[in-house]
């Protein structure tokens, strides 16, 4: 046997099965234990030790997405797929979507200001801290500021 799966709301459930609670009962061979979370000494790179790290490969992963893909169809065939109130209501979403694209642009030009204010201020305080903290003590502040200007604005737009 590979694992058991416990229904836990059996008794309030729906006929749209829209709250559906279960869990899965494996062998402890094939999920990770909880007897050590993280190593004493960090070392970086992947635990991808398939005996030790990824335990939840050996089966669990697969059938949490076969009962969630199970679920999920049997949901999706016990509702309406076709209702006019709910065909109503997208006519009534693509209107409003349509409105709002239209000031689109306003709302990003207000975005780009914000954050370019916050990205500027952020940036100022940086320049006092290389100046006067003595990391660049001989370079002038303008020029500091200036790269860092043009490097914020860069990563805005790309944003």
């Amino acid at each position: 046997m590979i694992s058991g799966i416990v229904f836990m709301n059996e008794d309030k459930l729906t006929s749209d099965l829209s709250n559906v609670e279960y869990k899965i009962r494996m062998d402890i061979e094939n999920v990770p234990t909880t007897a050590r979370m993280m190593s004493f000494f960090w070392v970086p790179g992947p635990e991808a030790s398939f005996l030790e790290n990824m335990r939840y490969f050996r089966g669990f992963v697969q059938i949490q997405d076969m009962v969630d893909k199970a679920i999920i169809q049997l949901s999706a065939a016990s509702t309406k797929l076709v209702d006019y109130s709910r065909r109503k209501r997208e006519t009534n979403e693509e209107l409003d979507w349509a409105v709002y694209t239209q000031q689109e642009p306003y709302h990003t030009l207000s975005w780009f200001a914000a954050s370019f204010l916050e990205m500027a201020l952020t940036q100022a305080c940086v320049t006092a801290v290389l100046r006067y903290g003595h990391i660049l003590p001989r370079t002038d502040p303008t020029l500091i500021f200036a790269m860092l200007l043009v490097f914020g604005a860069a990563v805005l737009s790309f944003w």
